[in-house]
């Protein structure tokens, strides 16, 4: 299966765009990935959603201080990836 790879945790503030990179992930075959990204977990009031969640680097805008933690899985339509996961620490 390919290998996904959600990209190095950040740091933000609320309203500053954060853009996620799973460029990193790959296919040993070198066929081509589908990405999927969707939060694990983040700060209980936040209605945030990812835009572009399907795309290698999707991005969102923090509504609430706290932690978001991104998941990834990649598949190369046959074999689907184990879940890798970053965290992005949202300060004021």
């Amino acid at each position: 299966a390919p290998p996904a790879k959600a990209g190095p945790g950040q740091r933000s503030v609320i309203g500053q765009t954060v853009t996620l990179d799973g460029s990193k992930s790959h296919d040993p075959n070198g066929s081509a990935l589908t990405y999927t990204w969707k939060f694990k977990s983040k700060p209980r009031k936040s209605t945030v959603t990812i835009q572009g969640a399907t795309t290698v680097a999707p991005t969102f805008v923090p509504d609430v201080r706290g932690n978001y933690v991104v998941q990834l899985v990649v598949s190369d339509g046959q074999l689907t990836s184990v879940a890798s996961s970053v965290m992005i620490q949202i300060k004021r």
